[in-house]
């Protein structure tokens, strides 16, 4: 049987599902930025977690419009010709294809800044929750602090330095072709690189490994020694907390571990 067919259901079951993806992408991170912003649920942890929905919500809208590009609505007006989308008339254009073709390489640096912000945001919630674990009396519970306001600015200013390179990568070329009928313009445009190919590849490597491995791997070994941590707790420390104190904070850790743990496996997936 031809590898075409069999996935075939994969390729149409992506394409079509990012809708859906997308709609719960943005209400989830919308309640958990109403919760986790909320005067009684402000701490250092919580904060993190609000940031990483943030980049998360700009991630997913980043991704839109290189989605509805790919449906015929959205790139051509009615009573046009069915015709390859990079050739159309100027007149079957719509405004939102314009726009797109135009910026597109901006919506593409934008997803991958803040998908790498995101991955960043991420190992910083578990380095944290396993810095309130092994050493719970000097944790702070401030999230207004200098150190926790320069974590934030370097994660969003390095993602977005490391990314940068993308934006610029790419350059939209513009072509127009009459054939010598005037009423049968059409607008042509490609993509050309702006690097040399060793150039652009160094950019691409780095920014996988950036963006992908490394949060991966710290991810890894981060919650790995959490889960020892938390297996360990009551041989390692020795305190007196209240005991709901102890199951608030347990179940808080729990539940980032499983996201963390979630993390990895969909990104070692999707790679």
């Amino acid at each position: 049987m031809d590898l075409s067919l069999l996935l075939m259901p994969v390729m149409i079951f992506c394409e079509y599902s990012f809708l859906v993806q997308c709609a719960l992408g943005l209400v989830g991170n919308a309640i958990n930025l109403i919760v986790l912003l909320s005067r009684t649920m402000r701490s250092r942890t919580n904060a993190l977690l609000a940031a990483t929905a943030f980049a998360d919500a700009l991630f997913l809208l980043a991704l839109t419009p290189h989605y509805l590009s790919r449906f015929a609505f959205f790139i051509r007006k009615s009573k046009c010709p069915n015709v390859n989308p990079h050739i159309l008339p100027t007149k079957c254009r719509t405004e939102f294809y314009e726009f797109y073709v135009e910026y597109k390489t901006l919506f593409t640096f934008a997803a991958n800044w803040f998908s790498a912000a995101s991955s960043w945001l991420t190992v910083a919630v578990s380095l944290d929750r396993l810095w309130a674990i092994k050493s719970p009396l000097h944790v702070r519970n401030s999230t207004c602090s200098w150190s926790f306001a320069l974590v934030l600015l370097s994660v969003f200013t390095m993602s977005g330095l490391l990314t940068l390179p993308h934006n610029f990568a790419f350059k939209v070329i513009h072509e127009n072709n009459t054939n010598g009928d005037t009423s049968n313009h059409s607008h042509a445009q490609r993509q050309v690189a702006q690097f040399h190919n060793g150039v652009q590849y160094l950019f691409t490597v780095t920014s996988i490994v950036v963006q992908v491995f490394l949060p991966v791997l710290l991810l890894s070994v981060l919650n790995s020694f959490l889960i020892y941590y938390i297996r360990h707790r009551r041989k390692l420390f020795e305190t007196a907390a209240p005991r709901g104190s102890q199951s608030a904070k347990s179940s808080v850790t729990d539940g980032q571990m499983h996201g963390c743990v979630s993390y990895i496996a969909v990104n070692v997936e999707l790679q």
